[in-house]
Parts: C-alpha cells; sequence; structure tokens
C-alpha cells in the first residue's frame, strides 16, 4: 500500500487529481480523491494550490467571472461523459451544418443551457469551435474528439480561449485519462475502457457535478475482479489519511535499484507540492505555471499504475522468475508482476537468439492467445509490453526498465543492425506499440529518473527512425524527467546532435493530421544536470530551438525556425551565447511576435548581451520588416499616452508609467552597451508626423536653413501637424527670406523707423540662410530629454559620443536642442572672456592712470573669480575642469594678486602678456561652438583640434623631438668646455635640423668640420626632408578624417560644454558661493588691517560684480536644465532637416557617362534637308565592335538609314533577348521564317526601338526589297 502527501486543487484545473470526489461511469471501475478536510493544516494545503492556481497568467479583463470559473470545475476536466471538456465538444457537434456552417450563437446558448455559465464567458469557447470548424473537422468530427491528433490540432486556439476567459479553464488532460492509458497496455481495464466515453451521445442528460475536499495524505486502494481468468481492475480509490514518512534520504544515491529511486523521488515530489515557499524556490516560472500541473498528474499516474500492478502481481500469485540471459544483466528488484515477467522471458530470450526465433516465438504467443480467446488473456500484448529492469553495460551501467522494442533499439549500435532492423519489423507487425515507452536511471549528477520515448533510441540509426514513424510513432511524445515534462524526441534527437533524426521528426510532424505541432515544436525540456525537485538547486532548461542555437550547426536551427519555432524564457542567454550567425536567423525570426518584441522594450531580451551581440540583433531586428513592424507597436504600446481632464489637470498623460520607465532604462542598457545601435534605434521610431488636417494644414516641403546649422528642432506636448507659430519655427517658410530691395521698396509708415531700419541692417548683412527641401519627422519616444539619457550619453567615450551624433540625426537633434537651452550660458562665457581682454587692453594702454587701472582691476578680478567659481563647480560634480579653464582661472590669479587693489607699482607686465594672450585664445576656442559672422569657425577648428591628438600625430612628434634632444646632447659633449654656450647649442640645433640654417658648423672651415658636417647633414635629411614630410602627411590624413565627421565633432563639443553646467547641485552652487565669498571676506579683512582703504573698496567692487555674474549664470543654468529634471505631460522631440540627396549608384553613374559620349559623338545635321531622303545624311562613328553573327543586322539598319548610334546597340540587344537570327527577319533558306512571321519580328523590332512613322516604314520597304531580292537570288548588302 501506498501513502502519499499531495496538495489538491479545489479551484484550478492545474491539479486534475482534486477534480475527482467521487468518480463512477458505466463501467465498474472508478477512481475517488477522498480528501479528508479536518488534515488541511497539516500542510497547508488550500493555500498551497491557490497560489499554485494564481501563477496561470490571467487576462486583464477576462470575460469570465469567478463564479463562471467555479461552475467549469464543478464539472471538471477529462473526455469522461459530464466533464467540462465534453460539453464544449458536445455542442461543437450540435452547432453545425454541412450547408449553413457553423452557428456560433446556438453553440453559445448550447454551453450557456448545460453549464450555467454567463453568455459573455461561454462566448470565449465559440472561438475555439469557430477554428475546429475551419481548421480540425476532420480529426476531430469525424474521429474521436478527444483523440491524440484532433486536441493536437485544437492546440492552436487555446491561448486565445484563456486570454479570453481570463480564469483557468478546465481541458482534456486528466489523471483518469493517463491511468486508462497505462492500464489499456495490459488489458487491465472492464470491456467499456475509458475511451468509450469521449465518443459523445446523440442526447446529453444528468449531467453529473463532482467536488472534493483537501487532505494532506493520499493512500491508493486497487480492487481486482478475478472473476475471470484474466484479472480486471475494478475500482482504484485514492484517499487521504495522516500518514508520515520517516527516515527520508537526503539524496538518491547512484547505485539504489529503480523502486528506491521511485520512492526517493515521490518523497521529493510530496515535499515540494505541501510547502508552497519550497516549490517557488525550487520551480521557477514557467514550471511552477505550466508544467507544475502536469508533473502531478504523471506522478499520481506512476503511483496508481505501480499500486494496480502489485494488486495484479498479488492476485496472480507469485511464480519463480525465469533467467532472461546473462544473471548480472537484469535487476533483481522488478516492478511488473512476476507473472508478466513469465510471460515476456521467452520473448526476450528469442530476441537475444535471433530474428528468426523471435518470429517463431511470437507465432507461438499468438496461436495460444487464439485459443485462450474465450478466456481473454493478452498473452501476446503482455509479453510485448512488460517492462523489465536490466543494467545496460554498455551505457556505463544505468538501469533500463521498458519493453522488449526498447531493448532491442537499445542494442542496435551494438548488434547486426540488419538483424536488428528485420526484428523490429516482427515486432512491429505483431502490434508492438510504436510509442512505447522507457525508464532509465540514473540520470545527471543528481541521479534523476528519465521516462523517454521509443523514438529516443533510435537517433542514430536511420532505419529505425523510419520504421517507427512510418508505424505512426509520435515524434513529439512527452518525455518526463522526475515526473515532470522535459522535452520529447526531437528535443533529445537535438541534445544528442542527430541531425538525419531531426530531419525525419520534423517532415513527420509536417504529414501529420493537422500539421505541425507548434507546441511539440516548442517543447521544453529539462538540463539532466539541472532537474528538477533537487534539494537546494534551481531547475532549469530549454526548449527545442534555444538547445539547438547553442549546440547545433545553422542549418538545424533554419528547419527548426521554418517549422515556425520560437525561443522561450532562455531567450537573452541563447541570443547571447549562440553563433553569430546564428543570432542573425534567430533575430529575424523571434522577434516578429508581439511578445519577444515586448522584451526588447522592457529591456528583458538585452541583460545578458554584449555591446557587439546587442548591436548584430538589432541591426538584424531593424533591418527587416516583420520585426521591426513588432518593435514599433511595442515601443508604441509602451509609451500610450491618454487624455486627462479633471479639475487640477488637463493634458496628456502615460497610460503605462511602469512601462515607459522600462523602456528608457533599456534605452539607456542600449546606449551603454551598443551607442551606435541606440542611434540606429532612435533614428527607426523617428517617423512622419499625425496630420490635423491634410486639406487645410499640408506638411511642409520647403523651409529655410541656416547654412551652418541645417536642422530645427522643437521639444513639443504637439502631437501632430499643424499651421501655426509651432510649424512656422520648426519649419520657417521660404517666403520669409526678405531681400534689401524689397524692403526699401515696401519703406511706408505702417511700422515703426526703428523696427524698419533694423530689418534693413539686417537684409543688408549677407543671408546665411538657404532655402531647401527638408523632411519633418516626430520621435515617437516621449520625453527622451531627460537627465538620466543625458547622463547615459554624458559617460561615454568621446569617440563613441561623436559617432552617435554623426551618424543619427535624432541624437543630433538631443543634442542641438540641449544647445538652444544653454546658448545664454555659452553666451556670458563668452562674454566674460572677452571683458577679460577688453579690461586688460585698456589697463595696458592706461597703466600709469590709477582712475583707470582700478576699475579696470575690478572688471578683471570678477571675471577671473567668475572662472575659477565654474572650476570649484566642476569639482564639486566630481568632473575634470577643461585645461583652458583652469589656464584662465591659474593666471588670471596670478594677475589679480600680483596687483592686488590696483596697485600701480607692482610688476604687472609678464602675468598681463599672459593673460592678454590667453584670454585672445579663449575667446577662439569659445567660439567654436558659434559661427561668429557665418564664418564656419568650429567646423575648420575643432578637426585641427581633434587631429592633434590622435596618435599617428603623437608618434610623429615623439620621434622629432627625439631626434632634436639626440643632436642637441652630442652638440653639447661636443660644446662642453664652454658651459655658457648650451643655450645657444639648443638654438642652432633648431636652426639647422628645422630651419636649415647652417648654425651648428663654419661653412669656412670645411675640413676640420668635415665629419659635423656629414652627421648634421644627414640628420637635416633625416629629420627635416623625410620625417617632417610624413608628419605633414600624417597631419593631413588625421584632419580630412575629423573633417569628415566634423557634424558629429561639433555636436558632442556642444553636448559636453552643455553638460558642464546641468551636472551642478543646488548645493553645490551654495557652497562655491560661500566659499569664494569667504576668501574675499578674509582678503578684505587682512586689507582692513593693513589700513588699505582703498583696496578694501575695490574688493567688495569686485565681489559685487562677481555675485552678479555667478547670479546670472546660476539663473541661466536653472532655466536650461529644468526641462531635464521636471516631467510632466509626455513631450515630443520634432526634428525638421534636409532631404539627404540619394548618391547615383556605380551603374547609373555609368550609364550615364555612357549617354554623355554618345551625345558628344553625335554630329550636328543641319546641313542636311528633312525632306530630302535621296542622300544619306552624316552618320556617327559606328562602334567599335559588332559579332559577326550579327553583321546583318547592321548593314539591314544603314539601309534603312538609321542612325547607328542611336539605334544599333538597342537592335543587338533585341536580337540576343528574343534569339532573332538572320532567316527569322530577311529570309533565306527552307527553315527561314515565312513571311507573315518576318513581318511579326520587324513590328516588334520597331516597337522596341520606339521608331516614328518615317523611319518605320524605312524599315518595312526595306526588308520587302531584301526579301523580294533573296527569292530571285543572293543579294549583298551594301
Amino acid at each position: 500500500m501506498l501513502q502519499a502527501r499531495i496538495a489538491a486543487d479545489p479551484v484550478s484545473v492545474s491539479t486534475p487529481p482534486a477534480r475527482f470526489a467521487m468518480i463512477s461511469v458505466a463501467v465498474p471501475m472508478f477512481i475517488s480523491l477522498a480528501c479528508l478536510i479536518g488534515h488541511a493544516s497539516a500542510g497547508g494545503l488550500r493555500g498551497d494550490l491557490q497560489n499554485a492556481s494564481e501563477t496561470t497568467p490571467r487576462a486583464a479583463a477576462g470575460s469570465c467571472t469567478a463564479e463562471d470559473e467555479s461552475k467549469m470545475h464543478d464539472f471538471g476536466p477529462g473526455y469522461a461523459e459530464g466533464t467540462f471538456p465534453f460539453v464544449v465538444a458536445y455542442c461543437e457537434r450540435k452547432s453545425w451544418s454541412l450547408d449553413g456552417g457553423f452557428y456560433t450563437k446556438e453553440f453559445e446558448a448550447c454551453v450557456v443551457s448545460h453549464t450555467d455559465l454567463t453568455p459573455s464567458c461561454a462566448a470565449c469557447f465559440s472561438k475555439s469551435a469557430v477554428y475546429t470548424y475551419k481548421n480540425c473537422k476532420f480529426a476531430c468530427w469525424f474521429h474521436s474528439w478527444c483523440g491524440r491528433e484532433c486536441l493536437r490540432c485544437v492546440e492552436e486556439s487555446a491561448p486565445e480561449v484563456r486570454q479570453c476567459a481570463g480564469v483557468a479553464v478546465p481541458s482534456v488532460l486528466s489523471l483518469k485519462s493517463r491511468v486508462c492509458e497505462e492500464l489499456r497496455v495490459f488489458a487491465l481495464l472492464p470491456d467499456a475502457d475509458c475511451s468509450h466515453h469521449c465518443r459523445g451521445k446523440d442526447r446529453l442528460t444528468n449531467i453529473p457535478v463532482f467536488k472534493s475536499g483537501t487532505a494532506p495524505d493520499v493512500q491508493v486502494r486497487v480492487q481486482l475482479d478475478t472473476s475471470s481468468l484474466w484479472p480486471k481492475v475494478s475500482s482504484i480509490q485514492c484517499s487521504c489519511v495522516d500518514a508520515r514518512n520517516e527516515g527520508s534520504m537526503a539524496s538518491c544515491p547512484k547505485d539504489a535499484s529503480l523502486p528506491e529511486a521511485h520512492l526517493y523521488w515521490r518523497q521529493r515530489v510530496l515535499t515540494t507540492s505541501g510547502d508552497p515557499m519550497g516549490r517557488a524556490k525550487t520551480l521557477p516560472p514557467p514550471f511552477a505555471e505550466s508544467q507544475w500541473p502536469e508533473g502531478i498528474v504523471e506522478f499520481l499516474t506512476s503511483l496508481i499504475s505501480d499500486a494496480a500492478l502489485s494488486a495484479v502481481n498479488h492476485g496472480l500469485g507469485d511464480r519463480d522468475f525465469p533467467q532472461l540471459g546473462t544473471l548480472d544483466a537484469y535487476a533483481k528488484a522488478q516492478r511488473s508482476p512476476l507473472f508478466f515477467l513469465q510471460l515476456a522471458a521467452p520473448l526476450w530470450m528469442a530476441a537475444t537468439i535471433g530474428e528468426e526465433s523471435l518470429r517463431q516465438t511470437l507465432e507461438d504467443y499468438r496461436n495460444q492467445e487464439a485459443t485462450m480467446q474465450a478466456e481473454g488473456v493478452p498473452l501476446l500484448r503482455v509479453a510485448l509490453h512488460t517492462p523489465v529492469i536490466y543494467k545496460s553495460p554498455q551505457k556505463g551501467g544505468k538501469l533500463f526498465c521498458g519493453a522488449i522494442l526498447m531493448f532491442l533499439l537499445e542494442h542496435v549500435q551494438y548488434l547486426d543492425s540488419t538483424k536488428v532492423a528485420v526484428a523490429l519489423e516482427h515486432l512491429l507487425e505483431f502490434q508492438a506499440e510504436p510509442n512505447s515507452t522507457y525508464e532509465m536511471f540514473p540520470i545527471g549528477i543528481n541521479s534523476a529518473i528519465g521516462h523517454f520515448s521509443a523514438l529516443c533510441l533510435t537517433g542514430k540509426n536511420p532505419p529505425m527512425v523510419e520504421a517507427l514513424l512510418e508505424k505512426r510513432a509520435d515524434p513529439h511524445r512527452r518525455n518526463l524527467l522526475n515526473y515532470f515534462p522535459s522535452g520529447s524526441p526531437l528535443w533529445t534527437a537535438v541534445w544528442r546532435r542527430q541531425n538525419f533524426a531531426i530531419r525525419k521528426l520534423l517532415d513527420a510532424a509536417d504529414t501529420s493530421v493537422g500539421g505541425a505541432d507548434a507546441e511539440g515544436v516548442n517543447r521544453h525540456g529539462w538540463h539532466p544536470d539541472r532537474a528538477p525537485l533537487v534539494v537546494g538547486q534551481r531547475a532549469q532548461g530549454y526548449n527545442v530551438l534555444e538547445l539547438a542555437s547553442l549546440t547545433m550547426g545553422l542549418e538545424q536551427v533554419k528547419l527548426l525556425v521554418q517549422r515556425k519555432a520560437m525561443l522561450g524564457d532562455e531567450l537573452p542567454h541563447v541570443l547571447a551565447n549562440c553563433p553569430a550567425a546564428t543570432a542573425r536567423v534567430l533575430s529575424q525570426h523571434v522577434f516578429c511576435t508581439a511578445a519577444h518584441a515586448a522584451r526588447i522594450v522592457n529591456g528583458s531580451a538585452l541583460d545578458q548581451m554584449n555591446g557587439m551581440r546587442l548591436e548584430l540583433v538589432l541591426r538584424e531586428v531593424l533591418k527587416h520588416e516583420e520585426p521591426r513592424a513588432c518593435l514599433e507597436k511595442a515601443i508604441f504600446k509602451a509609451s500610450e499616452v491618454e487624455k486627462v481632464e479633471g479639475m487640477k489637470q488637463r493634458g496628456w498623460q502615460l497610460k503605462n508609467p511602469q512601462s515607459y520607465k522600462e523602456m528608457m532604462e533599456a534605452l539607456i542598457k542600449v546606449l551603454h552597451k551598443a551607442p551606435t545601435t541606440a542611434g540606429r534605434l532612435l533614428d527607426s521610431q523617428a517617423g512622419a508626423p499625425d496630420m490635423a488636417d491634410l486639406n487645410r494644414f499640408p506638411l511642409t516641403s520647403t523651409c529655410l536653413f541656416d547654412k551652418q546649422e541645417p536642422q530645427h528642432v522643437a521639444y513639443s506636448e504637439c502631437k501632430r501637424w499643424e499651421k501655426g507659430s509651432f510649424a512656422d519655427s520648426l519649419a520657417p517658410p521660404a517666403t520669409s527670406k526678405r531681400s534689401l530691395r524689397r524692403l526699401l521698396s515696401g519703406f511706408d509708415g505702417s511700422k515703426s523707423l526703428c523696427l524698419q531700419l533694423c530689418e534693413i541692417l539686417r537684409a543688408a548683412v549677407p543671408d546665411q540662410r538657404r532655402a531647401d527641401d527638408c523632411a519633418i519627422s516626430v520621435l515617437r519616444y516621449p520625453n527622451v530629454i531627460r537627465m538620466d539619457v543625458v547622463k547615459a550619453m554624458r559617460a561615454l567615450p568621446q569617440e563613441h559620443l561623436v559617432g552617435i551624433f554623426q551618424e543619427s540625426f535624432a541624437f543630433r537633434g538631443i543634442a542641438y536642442h540641449l544647445w538652444k537651452l544653454h546658448i545664454p550660458l555659452c553666451c556670458l562665457d563668452v562674454s566674460t572672456t572677452v571683458l577679460q581682454f577688453v579690461s586688460l587692453l585698456v589697463w595696458w594702454r592706461n597703466f600709469a592712470d590709477g582712475s583707470v587701472v582700478r576699475p579696470c582691476w575690478c572688471i578683471f578680478t570678477a571675471c577671473v573669480l567668475l572662472d575659477t567659481s565654474t572650476v570649484l563647480l566642476d569639482l564639486c560634480g566630481f568632473c575634470l575642469p577643461l585645461f583652458k579653464l583652469l589656464l584662465q582661472a591659474g593666471f588670471g590669479l596670478w594677475m589679480a594678486w600680483v596687483t592686488w587693489g590696483g596697485d600701480l607699482t607692482a610688476e604687472f607686465r609678464p602675468p598681463m602678456a599672459t593673460n592678454l594672450a590667453l584670454s585672445i585664445l579663449g575667446t577662439i576656442y569659445e567660439l567654436r561652438l558659434f559661427y561668429p559672422l557665418g564664418l564656419p569657425l568650429g567646423g575648420n577648428l575643432l578637426p585641427i583640434m581633434r587631429a592633434a591628438q590622435t596618435g599617428e600625430f603623437i608618434a610623429m612628434l615623439i620621434l622629432l623631438a627625439s631626434i632634436l634632444v639626440a643632436t642637441y646632447l652630442a652638440a653639447c659633449v661636443e660644446f662642453f668646455q664652454d658651459p655658457d654656450a648650451l643655450l645657444p647649442v639648443a638654438v642652432r640645433t633648431w636652426q639647422t635640423l628645422i630651419i636649415g640654417e647652417s648654425a651648428l658648423y663654419d661653412v669656412d672651415d670645411y675640413g676640420h668640420h668635415l665629419l659635423r658636417y656629414l652627421c648634421v647633414s644627414a640628420l637635416f635629411f633625416v629629420c627635416f626632408v623625410v620625417l617632417m614630410n610624413i608628419f605633414i602627411n600624417v597631419t593631413g590624413a588625421g584632419y580630412d578624417e575629423e573633417r569628415a565627421k566634423v557634424l558629429g565633432t561639433l555636436s558632442a563639443e556642444r553636448f559636453v560644454t552643455c553638460l558642464e553646467f546641468s551636472e551642478v547641485t543646488v548645493r553645490g552652487r551654495i557652497g562655491v558661493l560661500v566659499v569664494v565669498t569667504l576668501a574675499m571676506a578674509g582678503m578684505a579683512l587682512w586689507d582692513f588691517v593693513e589700513g588699505r582703504i582703498d583696496a578694501l573698496l575695490l574688493e567688495g567692487i569686485a565681489l559685487l560684480g562677481w555675485i552678479c555674474l555667478y547670479s546670472l549664470q546660476w539663473f541661466c543654468a536653472r532655466q536650461a536644465t529644468k526641462p531635464l529634471h521636471e516631467l510632466g505631460s509626455p513631450r515630443y522631440l520634432w526634428i525638421c532637416r534636409p532631404v539627404e540627396q540619394e548618391e547615383p549608384s556605380e551603374a547609373e553613374r555609368f550609364e550615364a557617362l555612357e549617354q554623355l559620349i554618345r551625345q558628344m559623338s553625335r554630329p550636328s545635321s543641319s546641313g542636311a534637308s528633312s525632306g530630302d531622303h535621296s542622300q544619306a545624311p552624316m552618320r556617327p562613328r559606328r562602334p567599335s565592335y559588332v559579332p559577326p553573327s550579327q553583321a546583318w543586322l547592321r548593314e539591314f539598319l544603314e539601309a534603312a538609314q538609321l542612325d547607328l548610334g542611336k539605334y544599333l546597340e538597342k537592335s543587338l540587344l533585341w536580337a540576343e533577348e528574343n534569339d532573332i537570327v538572320h532567316g527569322d527577319l530577311l529570309g533565306g533558306d527552307a527553315s527561314a521564317a515565312n513571311e507573315a512571321e518576318a513581318l511579326s519580328h520587324l513590328e516588334m523590332l520597331i516597337a522596341d526601338l520606339c521608331l516614328s512613322a518615317a523611319p518605320a516604314a524605312r524599315l518595312r520597304k526595306t526588308q520587302a526589297m531584301l526579301r523580294g531580292a533573296r527569292s530571285s537570288g543572293p543579294v549583298e548588302l551594301t
């Protein structure tokens, strides 16, 4: 007697055992599960199973209520009469006709009348019924509705039904059906077996309702009917008792027997099912959602089958176990009844002898069975299907448990394959089950138990695979690992890399009833070393496509993709670790579904990929239309907005903020790993805007652009294009460009004089705008300009930042919008530098006048303090200040300190000279971001600066410096007797090697300085001639390279400059304000102690000026960064850019060049009379080469006075394409075309050449003349 603990679910279909309280049908066999409610608290069973039910995903707006769900589960799952699937199948059969089709309303009324469901819930099942009528009529209505073929076909509609219902729906899968399937193998069922009740009746009456309670412990009792010679199972009763499993093993030993292994793993099932927290840790999704119910069914089936066989063994009595071949090969502990083993023994021994002996034994069994037909003893069936446990030396001593068919297939690679094939044919001929299964133990490092289909043993032998598939072996039959579904024969073939078996199994699935089984192709299997139910280990596995992507080649992956196989939960791991070619194929196929495209949007599919793999995957997705469309839909769904109208708030808001947050985090993730791909992704989501009214507000096609700024951007809440101030600012109309002449001619008194003068002055300056075709697009990402995205861009290396701005117009639009916000700050920076320069210049020109020097000192010091505070702000933000800013602040403080308080007696010239030079260079450097007076200063300065930072440039500088230093050291050693000559020697070295002057030797004393002359000349040649030319070429090449990407460089410089002001916090600004104020207060206190009242006043004025500049900078920075921090209603980035002209292809350029040459070679025909055809006009030069076989065509065109330069090439091409020869057009021997055919060919030529009436008439006359001449004799064309 087996005692077991199981959690029975009173609500969900997920655990079918709990659905049978006391099931009795028209046969004398029944299964009952009477669980004692009093023991429910022992294992927390009710709560555990409710949690298991809740793991099933439900629709957000399901059509079925909780009451509907309870009613459906009252009927229960399975295919017996009275179950819910039986009711649905019955209504389907009653709701169609050959002439009227399927009646949906009648079907729904039938379901409602028999189940009392709500009409909206019953309507969900009409989806499956209509699908069955359209696609599965032959498989379901003309065969058993609960047969394998029908269920496999209808499975395609199951997800839609579950989503519509929103609750757990009872299925055909039931414990009863599995137990019947197992017992039917040994004919242990009564005459009316389980399959009888899935056929339905003409009339549905008295549908019973079965309910059950819950209890933690299960006890199985089997009763046999022994009135006949062969026993039959009359009842199976499962009752819950209070039993405790004492002394359970910590792990399953590898040397355990198969019954001991089953005992251990059954205890693991019961322990896990009784502990919700333990199950959650051991069985991660999707195991806990979909595979746990099936595992419970298989577990109970195994439990009940063993109990039934034990009862049969007891009923038949003990008999001696015969010797089956070698004693050591067979296990002593067998699961099958001894009587069954005695029947199987002769068959197994005959199989070891040979195929003839096996066939003779099979015939003997058939004859004996025929003689005992009245007693109903299935001798042959039992002998063929009795599982025997034996140890296989070829498999490392693993235990196998299976029928004779399994034994032959397992030994096929060690025996004569031809003889085994014949033996297999004999077994299949005598009705051996091709879908028989076998067990194997141990599997993996945790000693799991595997339950496999016999097809899994045939992978290395193609004839065996074909033989079983011809007998309708199921290529998608579920395998088990520790009672839980784990793969299929196809999964096993992929695991073992058996290419032939993979192809055959896929072909067999295609030709089966209902077509390829999508569920079978996507079957999930556990890794042997990561099996379910192992203590302290998370189960892990792959579906078929995931496994093939990681272990097989590209060809096998394409085969699975063609069968619509998909990746599952291991998608990130597979895409990150499979070969690159496989990743390309998977990216094109997998992301064509909305679910997987959503995984890109929320970032879950990108977690494990590195930058290169992420770039490859997204490039393939964006390259192909179908996955790109799915990605766009997923992005639209995540960023969908809805209108809000209330008392406090009106406008738009995000419909799903959490999805939007995940989408932006995914974008940042892509930006970190693959910046260029992030640019492509953003560009792909920039589309044409929605039109408010195309007739009233057409989209602008032409607008004005600044010559140096070929783009306009706007960041607005608008989603639709409408005319107005927004449209005019985004795409300025070309009519707004006014000339000076028009302004002067339209001068009147309607406007103020000042305004008109300003317009005239502006028009007098050369206009820096140009009208061009434009493209207006809207970025579908709302609120894309935000601080976290900007910081992610700032964290990129400079090279990557330049790259994304160069390649992506969307990122350029982001940078340009930030630049527009920060222009006041940058102008303030330029103004302070210019102010420093002006104050120093005035100071220098009036250095003796104190009334001028002191105000200049105050202005200069205030500007220097602003530079110093900017350095401190950068340090507060943990950013390295610019080198230019450090120089300006450092040398500025030196100048202010030396002349503190406007001291006229201080030596000011060295610091002033340095600061004047720095202020000029600083102004030019800061103006690199602008276009002063329309000059492309930044476009030329930035490439120079960038080229000077390349590795090639620095390497050449190091080489030149090394030669200069070496020459200098040699000269110093030679002139060491004069220590004061070291500096002149350095100058002479520079003059000789770089400038070319002979300063290191005396040209008059040639003989004395001969060696020096030769050495210096050689160094001069190497340094000045060779290296300097290489250096110039390297610098020029670097400049050209940087000049080609100046658009990205300028955008990157602007972006980095803007971020210097955006990364400062309020605390940092207050801290800098306090520090600088205290420093100035300390200096003022020192001057007060020293009695320098004038200096004290000047310091106060300088501090006040700095505070004004600092406050202005703070205000501008706050206004510029405010949109980045405050994300209100959704805003969209609009981009208007010039239309990019496509470059002509190489073929198009070559064709245009040929056409130009032909036009140039065509002579003028002005001297020829248009009406005189007596003389042929001058023709262009003939083509240099015409094939000899087509020379007749050239002569024919010449005789008709056609332009060869214009028509010969086309005529030759026409003749080649249509395979036209001389006789087809002009006649000739007997094989030539007749007159009608020749005229037809000529009309084809005239149409192909597009000739007018006159040249066409000449061609017809020439053909008639030549054909008439040929009828009288040969004619020579001249």
